[in-house]
This record gives C-alpha cells, structure tokens and sequence, in this order.
C-alpha cells in the first residue's frame, strides 16, 4: 500500500497546461450542475439555497486545492479564497437569521454549546483518523502539545496548521463565534453589526504585522452577518427583478475573473502587498456574493441543484477530510488523466464524507 501512496507536501505534481485543465474541470463541473437541476420552491437564502452555496463552496476550494497544494503548475482562475469567503459569508448569514428568530437572550453556554456538536464532534473523528494515518503512512507524530491544541481547536502553530492545511479556519472560525456572540451584547443590531466590521478592521493589519497566521477573506463573515440583517429587504428589492439579480451575478463573475486573470499578478508586482490584501479581500466578496446571486436566480426560475445540495449538507465534513486524502496521501490522483481521476478522488472523498455526516449525526 505504501509503494501507492504520493504526498505532496514537498514534490509537487508536473501538470501540463493547467488553465485547460482547470477549465474543464470547472465546465465539467457546470454540466453536473445543470443535469442535477430539479424544480422546487425557495425563497431567498433559505436553507435549500444556503446548502446549494455550501456545495458550491467546498467544490471551489477543493479545486483549488487541487492546483494550490499539489501542482507545480497553476492556473489564473483558482478560487479557493472564493470558496472560504462564501463559507464565512453562509456562517456569519447563519448565525444571524438564528439569532434574529430566538425570543430569549443567549448565554456564553447555551450559544457554544449548540456548535460545539457540530463543530467539534467531526473535527475530533477526524483529527484521530489523520493522526493515525500519519503515523501508519507517513512515520509522523506530533507532540502532546500540538495535539492537545488542535484538539481543543488552537491551531496557530505551523505544525498544527499543516496536520490537513485547512485547520487554520477551524481556529478562524471559533475566532468569528467568540467575536459574534460578544456582538449580541453590545446593544442594538447595528451597534452588533458596526463591532464586527471593526474587529474585521482591526484584525486584517494585526494579522498581517504581528501575528502572521495567514487569515484571509477577514471581511467575509461581517458580509454574511450584514445579508442576514438584511435579508427582508433583499427579499423585497429582488421580487419581480429577475433579471436584475441575473446581471448582478453576472457583472461580480465577470469584474473578479477579469481581476484574476489580468490585474491580480500586476498589483502584487507594483503596490505594498498589504494594498494587495485589501484588494483581494473586496475580490473575495464581491466573487461569493455573485454566486449566491446566481443561486437566488435559479430560485427565482424555480429550481434547485440536487448536487450541490446534498454536497452542502456534507461541506464541512469535506472540508476536514479532503485535504490529507489529496496533499498527503493520495493513490488517486494521475498526472495522465488528471480530469477523470480529479472526479473519482471527489466521489471517494465524498462517500467518506457522507460516512463520517451519518456517524457524527448519529452522535449528536
């Protein structure tokens, strides 16, 4: 078994012409998109499309991954950032449509305790099954004290980071929680709101002079907390205005893609790379915003994508447990058909996913 495995941490894959290849990897992608698309009802942002924008979320990063992680050769168009940004813009809209709905105030308690389950019952499953599998694969053990904060979720150290190189947002994530939850107490929803944006403020420059954690997408979850306050007026503003929504969508893809590919290396090459940063974070937004459109769109045709719906029931169990499986231990992956096989690693990992979806349910 281990003459099979390839880890790519260090030796990169050699794949050739990577901007066609991700191309059809992403229009293969829209075809099994459509082909999935089913009549429904929705209304605005409800649970159906929140799925659908969690499946679209974890399909980019994973992507992304693909040329970020393995590839010594990478496309323009990796939007990896842009599948975070739409996570943390779905969590913060989630976290605030339930807040606005509870009658009673929250206290620190009950608040951690309803996303501790879910948070931290699949994030410990699957921090046993990498630690074990580095170990039996790899030859590698981490130090009492690497597992003993990842454990509880700490994940600040370069060790602890690289254990699936995606448990930074976990740390990332109870970061936004704490900062939500002190917002609720702060007084009106605005004064809620105006505290996140300036914890976003701060934090961007924080972590880029001193604490260098690698934080991005850092405006994202105050976006989402700000589309759930807002979500009655959108509902309004959009009624009758199909196509306007269409344009918007359209008009985000086009402006962050023509970023992407023309202005994103320029800017790094010839303004301070904190400028750079900011332009990247309103890049971020602005991309997650146009495919959230383009679901409320699809709503408004009355459909919805079966795909991306039961991939966003599963993302976050995907999100733990794609990394290992295609950076450090990956027997699935082949530089001669990097297509087809890139589709086999996604139904693998997500029958893997789905298993781990059931047994932490099951927990709960």
């Amino acid at each position: 078994m281990l003459n099979y495995i390839q880890n790519y941490e260090i030796n990169k894959l050699s794949i050739g012409h990577p901007d066609a290849i991700n191309l059809i990897i992403l229009l293969a992608l829209v075809v099994l998109i459509i082909l999935s698309l089913r009549k429904s009802s929705t209304t605005l942002l409800d649970v159906s499309q929140t799925n659908q924008g969690k499946g679209l979320a974890i399909l980019l990063i994973i992507i992304g991954h693909l040329w970020v992680h393995i590839s010594n050769n990478k496309p323009a168009l990796v939007w990896s950032g842009g599948g975070i940004s739409l996570f943390l813009i779905l969590s913060g809209y989630g976290l605030t449509r339930s807040q606005l709905q509870l009658s009673h105030s929250v206290g620190f308690e009950e608040f951690f305790s309803r996303r501790t389950k879910r948070v931290f019952y699949p994030y410990w499953i699957a921090t046993a099954v990498i630690l074990g599998m580095d170990f039996l694969l790899l030859d590698r053990t981490y130090s009492l004290h690497d597992i003993l904060l990842t454990t509880i979720g700490v994940n600040i150290s370069t060790t602890t980071r690289h254990i699936d190189y995606t448990r930074w947002f976990i740390t990332f994530i109870l970061f936004w929680y704490i900062m939500f939850f002190v917002s609720t107490k702060v007084g009106t929803k605005r004064k809620g709101l105006l505290f996140l944006f300036l914890v976003s403020i701060v934090l961007l420059p924080l972590d880029y002079y001193l604490t260098k954690l690698g934080w991005y997408q850092i405006f994202s979850f105050w976006t989402g907390c700000a589309i759930g306050q807002a979500r009655e007026r959108l509902t309004s503003l959009t009624v009758g205005r199909d196509w306007m929504v269409f344009a918007g969508c359209s008009a985000g893809l086009i402006v962050s893609s023509v970023y992407k590919i023309y202005f994103d290396t320029i800017f790094e090459g010839s303004f301070p790379y904190f400028l750079v940063l900011l332009i990247r974070e309103g890049i971020g937004v602005i991309f997650s915003c146009s495919l959230l459109l383009g679901i409320i769109f699809l709503g408004k045709l009355g459909f919805i994508s079966k795909l991306l719906s039961l991939i966003g029931i599963i993302s976050y169990e995907l999100f733990l447990l794609h990394g290992p499986l295609l950076i450090k231990y990956d027997f699935i992956i082949q530089n001669e058909n990097v297509v087809l096989s890139f589709f086999l690693y996604l139904v693998v990992i997500c029958a893997l996913s789905a298993g781990l979806h059931r047994v932490t349910v099951a927990l709960r």
